[in-house]
């Protein structure tokens, strides 16, 4: 009965976006920032984090269903969306610096220059530099998505709190991770997983001439559509979290 009620309330996640009020509108507004993102990269970004932020504080500090807000409160979305861009970055840091290596290295091995004129040993430089940097580039993408995994819950006790220093509180957060580690997991799969289908539909509208103009329009819904489906999954981990243990409610900072 857990397990089923569990799915029901996952589902009902997933869907929210199209059953909250108004919903269309606020869609067009969300993923005209989105595609804002093509002529001016981030900074439109910044509120509709923000916005999708406040998602995720409403459900864990008032205990409700995921919703869209209004778009009412543009100076608190830019706030807001700077801290989660901030923290965001500090996380994935790592993995960055990783990939940045493995594209300096996957470059160098073609443009290394050695002044050896035997061709064995010129390939054998390019083929272990190359394979170097291309191993480096594959474990960053998997540190991105491990990362992700701890992110989740920094991100919802930040918002919880709204103090940019707790997403980096780990003996806060750490125990509201432990106690419901499968629905912050399930955050990022979920999301990529989401992604994955958005883009394969977007890759059909290319076998149309008219409709692979449409592609734009659906990448930004479909930006739009993730980052709300994000903010309120790991809210509602964060929320269930706390209910399966009551006493962790004392032990962090209340908003």
């Amino acid at each position: 009965m857990e397990s089923r009620a569990t799915l029901e309330g996952l589902k009902k996640t997933i869907v929210f976006p199209f059953y909250s009020p108004s919903w269309g509108m606020k869609a067009v507004i969300g993923s005209a920032l989105a595609f804002a993102n093509y002529i001016l990269p981030l900074i439109p970004s910044i509120p509709l984090l923000g916005y999708a932020g406040q998602i995720t504080r409403r459900v864990t500090t008032s205990d409700e269903d995921p919703s869209l807000g209004e778009w009412d409160d543009w100076g608190r979305f830019f706030s807001e969306g700077l801290k989660i861009v901030g923290a965001v970055f500090l996380y994935e840091l790592p993995a960055l610096l990783l990939v940045a290596l493995s594209v300096t290295l996957m470059v160098l091995g073609v443009f290394l220059p050695l002044e050896s004129s035997s061709e064995d040993a010129l390939f054998l430089a390019f083929m272990l530099i190359y394979l170097a940097g291309l191993f480096l580039f594959y474990f960053g993408l998997v540190l991105t998505f491990v990362l992700a995994i701890f992110m989740a819950p920094a991100l919802a006790h930040m918002l919880y709190t709204g103090e940019f220093r707790s997403a980096f509180a780990i003996r806060e957060w750490w125990p509201i991770f432990k106690a419901n580690w499968v629905g912050f997991a399930l955050a990022p799969v979920l999301v990529y997983t989401l992604n994955i289908l958005i883009t394969m539909i977007g890759y059909l509208l290319y076998f149309s001439i008219i409709l692979c103009f449409a592609f734009p329009f659906l990448a930004a819904f479909g930006i739009y559509l993730t980052i709300t489906i994000y903010f309120a999954l790991i809210a509602v981990a964060y929320r269930d979290s706390l209910a399966k243990n009551g006493q962790l409610a004392d032990k962090i900072v209340s908003p």
